[in-house]
């Protein structure tokens, strides 16, 4: 069933919501709750982007310095290059925060909003998932399991 996802942190996602959406109504012990979690999931600007950011770094970053180090080097973009475009992205979602980056009085605040950015989404999905483990959607092994995942 997961044969060909790998590291495609994208593909995991996809393949993983359509889980959730055919499984919760009927799996889950809250699939109202669990509708939530994927609706906020779903309405979130971010996550597209640092879900493709990870999967990337997962499938070519990796081994990027390594690679270098060992005279092999990489076509693909470098992992700090690949945080870059994720900030270039979210700044484009988020024009304010472009300002306030130029500002050298605000500079530092304003990464630290970036980076809550990118944490909210990343959370926001961790929690789906989490708790689609624990309320069965994902079945009775699953949620078995499901006292193991940090919270």
């Amino acid at each position: 069933m997961m044969t060909g996802i790998g590291h495609d942190i994208v593909k995991l996602h996809d393949h993983v919501r359509l889980l959730i959406v055919q499984d919760a109504p009927t799996s889950s012990t809250v699939p109202g709750y669990i509708a939530e979690l994927l609706d906020k999931v779903d309405n979130d600007p971010h996550i597209g982007k640092v879900l493709e950011t990870l999967g990337t770094y997962a499938i070519k970053g990796r081994f990027y310095n390594l690679d270098h180090l060992a005279d092999a080097p990489q076509p693909d973009d470098s992992p700090k290059q690949l945080w870059e475009v994720l900030h270039q992205g979210l700044l484009k979602l988020n024009p304010n925060l472009l300002m306030q980056l130029a500002s050298v009085d605000q500079s530092q605040a304003a990464r630290v909003e970036l980076n809550k950015l990118i944490i909210s989404s990343i959370t926001g999905w961790r929690e789906l998932i989490t708790r689609a483990w624990r309320t069965g959607v994902f079945g009775s092994l699953a949620k078995q399991w499901a006292p193991q995942l940090s919270t």
